[in-house]
């Protein structure tokens, strides 16, 4: 069994505007796109 070395170079940069690396833009149109709503506002 040969070991696996994990660089930096293949983990991706935390990013506050990405979500599994998509904007928060194109989460937010792949969500109106199939129905999802963003967090309902509790009322």
């Amino acid at each position: 069994m040969s070991d696996i070395t994990i660089t930096v170079d293949t983990i991706p940069e935390p990013n506050s505007e990405s979500i599994n690396g998509l904007t928060q833009d194109e989460v937010i149109s792949l969500r109106s796109q199939y129905g999802f709503n963003d967090i309902p506002e509790e009322k």
